[in-house]
């Protein structure tokens, strides 16, 4: 019993079809994940635009400024769906009975979340395009200096409000997170 003989030109072409599946498949995942940055990166933008239009109305951050006279943080140990809830015009947990928002005027009205881009997660909290909470942190105390303690952003002047998806590695602090504003050249590029 004999082998069987591969034809040439069948050889040609499955060679042919391997050098263009490994030309396509990572130009669509590079593709992918270009637009998935992209998305995180109007996402942040939209909601800073927010929170910026409610300081513009209101004079201050939404924020309930009864909880701290420092710069305040959301995204890891306090949830963003406090500032969403005000953004929102929505009663609930950083806007109990309309205090943060009385006027209940809608700021930011997000879709939910869905494959690979930003939206509401069902807890009412603004999650990037890979699922992580975005980050918001307030020159809640009004001092020109916005202070993002325990992480490697150190401070911004002149900036009240800063805002950052996670990004592909869904973890805060490393060089892939996704900023809406230029670090200063003396902050480190490695997380601490």
């Amino acid at each position: 019993m004999t082998g069987r003989r591969i034809r040439p030109s069948t050889a040609i072409a499955a060679g042919i079809a391997l050098l263009l599946v490994s030309w396509i498949v990572p130009g669509f995942w590079h593709a992918r994940r270009q637009r998935a940055q992209a998305y995180a990166r109007a996402g942040a933008r939209a909601l800073q635009q927010a929170a910026q239009h409610f300081y513009s109305d209101y004079g201050v951050w939404p924020v309930d400024q009864r909880v701290s006279v420092r710069d305040i943080h959301f995204g890891d140990a306090r949830p963003n769906a406090e500032v969403l809830n005000a953004l929102r015009g929505v009663a609930g947990p950083g806007n109990e009975d309309h205090a943060v928002n009385p006027h209940r005027t809608v700021y930011f009205d997000p879709l939910a979340a869905g494959p690979g881009r930003p939206g509401l997660d069902p807890g009412g909290g603004f999650v990037d395009p890979w699922g992580s909470p975005y980050h918001l942190v307030f020159d809640a105390d009004l001092s020109g200096l916005c202070e993002v303690e325990d992480t490697i952003y150190g401070g911004q002047i002149g900036i009240g409000i800063l805002v950052w998806s996670c990004g592909p590695d869904r973890r805060s602090d490393t060089p892939d997170d996704i900023l809406t504003w230029t670090p200063s050249k003396s902050e480190p590029l490695e997380p601490l």
